[in-house]
């Protein structure tokens, strides 16, 4: 909370407000209705997928309203004289390109650490502060190279940094999904580390993409977008990631490869 009152006041104090003087200052309802119904039906299947099951007709048909939703927005703000979002924002390769990449780059931010938080404590017995030191290596190597990469994209642009990271991360799943029943914190270091690095090196030119790519007047909008994007990339992530081996028996983690001797 400290550092998010502090985050308010810098924003209050310095940073300029950006408005679309073009526009009437009225709201889109529809568009507002559409896209949150599009979003809460989506977030809603992906947390309660597992309780009442992938194929269950609950989360089906809140999929299929999550489809209905997004279809319905997309034609209201192609219809819509002044709409929430423009769409024409996206025939721009760097937008759509650099939201991509903040959706994917979430994806894996979230699932990893799920994934390994339950993997910690479940499986190799960490209390819960243990487990938050050991993703330490993770977040730390994020916040040094998230200042890192802003730099660099000042100078080279966002594309660069973007596939570089994107390919970092990947490499981090890779490492990651090697992880055994019996592992140590040698085997976690170096993919954390990696994906500690290939998430910063995302972040800061994904925004900077989206947000240079768009008039001055859109820069609200565009990062409304990109956030938006990112949150749904997360709340996938850490759904689809979601290991079912936390809730096997004993006995059937003791027959999986590489299990531990029961204690």
């Amino acid at each position: 909370m400290p550092i998010g009152i502090v985050g308010l006041v810098a924003a209050r104090v310095l940073v300029p407000e950006s408005r679309d003087a073009s526009a009437d200052r009225s709201l889109d309802l529809l568009g507002l209705a559409t896209s949150a119904t599009a979003l809460f039906a989506l977030t809603f299947a992906l947390v309660e997928a597992n309780r009442y099951g992938w194929s269950s007709t609950p989360i089906l048909a809140c999929f299929a309203a999550a489809a209905a939703g997004l279809a319905g927005f997309v034609i209201v703000e192609l219809r819509s004289r002044r709409p929430m979002l423009d769409l024409s924002l996206f025939r721009n390769g760097t937008f759509s390109g650099a939201n991509t990449v903040s959706l994917l780059s979430f994806f894996a931010l979230f699932g990893v650490f799920f994934f390994i938080s339950i993997y910690l404590q479940t499986i190799l017995g960490y209390s819960a502060v243990r487990a938050g030191a050991t993703l330490l290596p993770f977040t730390v190597v994020m916040t040094f190279s998230v200042a890192a990469a802003g730099r660099l994209t000042d100078r080279i642009g966002a594309r660069w940094p973007m596939a570089a990271g994107m390919a970092l991360l990947g490499l981090s799943l890779l490492l990651l999904s090697r992880l055994r029943l019996d592992s140590t914190l040698s085997d976690l270091v170096p993919g954390l580390v990696v994906g500690g690095l290939g998430v910063g090196m995302t972040l800061a030119p994904a925004s900077s993409a989206v947000l240079a790519s768009v008039p001055d007047d859109k820069a609200g909008v565009a990062s409304g977008v990109v956030t938006t994007f990112r949150q749904t990339g997360g709340c996938s992530g850490w759904r689809s990631w979601a290991p079912s081996w936390p809730h096997m028996s004993p006995a059937s983690r003791r027959a999986m490869p590489g299990s531990l001797p029961p204690s």
